[in-house]
């Protein structure tokens, strides 16, 4: 049975040493300024667009939307711009711990390797989840500014939270048969770039199966969530990616933790006869 206390306690660890990276503050002050820039191209050309209207150049037809035009876009770039900087976070969750011995020191320790993922994944949310809000705020201004409907902005979130933990539980996956950090970043990445461009690839396959492979790119089910079209086929491949990762994760640092174990039981038993 899963001790909640031993993941709270790992979450607490993790959200203190989290930014102590120099990395991390880079990466998070790189996403805020992206975002921003982004944010006010779309205002910019939406508003452009507004006085073609006004002046009569455009048809009732062609009438520009905040959601079209702004909400929309946005999220989808910031979706993205998640592709470059979760590798970056992702990179130093196991990493660190491996280097400095605590990972080790941990296998010696009478604790589940359940409890210690969930709490190294649970604090990547939590860290995560601040950088969305920030990233969110123009979009939740321009929400009260204006009167637009509040669900646009939340779908928005909702999908930007749910491929933020798809790549995030991706990325711990990937780091335990990756023991480096600057292969971990470009393997992940590369990864990341992949399953981003699948859709445009499949549209190129033969014998039936682009359909299959755009199935295997959370951009799609990311896309119909920002636009509005929730259902639990799409909900579900998130959670399926995600528990499918942490698994495969709980299940390699159980397998490490019992090598580990055997070989010292082994160096010991050696010790014994020789002396």
């Amino acid at each position: 049975m899963i001790r909640w206390y031993r993941v709270k306690s790992f979450v607490w660890r993790e959200l203190l040493i989290w930014w102590a990276s120099g990395t991390s503050c880079l990466s998070g002050a790189a996403l805020l300024a992206g975002s921003a820039y982004f944010f006010f191209t779309y205002l910019a050309s939406f508003q452009e667009r507004m006085r073609q209207y006004n002046a009569g150049f455009l048809g009732e037809v062609n009438r520009p939307s905040l959601r079209g035009m702004v909400i929309e876009p946005y999220f989808e770039t910031i979706g993205f711009l998640l592709v470059f900087l979760v590798p970056l976070l992702a990179s130093r969750l196991f990493l660190s711990d491996r280097q400095n011995g605590f990972l080790e020191y941990l296998f010696s320790l009478p604790v589940r390797m359940s409890e210690f993922v969930l709490g190294k994944f649970a604090a990547g949310i939590f860290n995560l989840l601040g950088a969305l809000l920030l990233v969110s705020v123009p979009a939740f201004v321009l929400l009260a500014s204006s009167n637009m409907s509040a669900l646009p902005v939340i779908f928005g979130f909702t999908s930007l939270f749910l491929v933020s933990s798809f790549y995030l539980a991706m990325g711990m996956a990937l780091s335990m048969y990756v023991k480096q950090v600057t292969p971990l970043v470009i393997s992940h990445f590369s990864i990341l770039m992949v399953l981003y461009f699948l859709p445009a690839i499949s549209n190129d396959a033969a014998f039936g199966l682009g359909e299959f492979i755009k199935l295997m790119s959370p951009v799609p089910y990311s896309r119909l969530i920002i636009e509005g079209f929730v259902s639990v086929s799409v909900i579900g491949f998130f959670v399926a990616g995600v528990v499918s990762c942490l698994l495969m994760n709980i299940l390699l640092l159980a397998a490490e933790r019992y090598l580990q174990g055997s070989r010292s039981v082994q160096f010991e038993g050696q010790g014994g006869i020789d002396a």
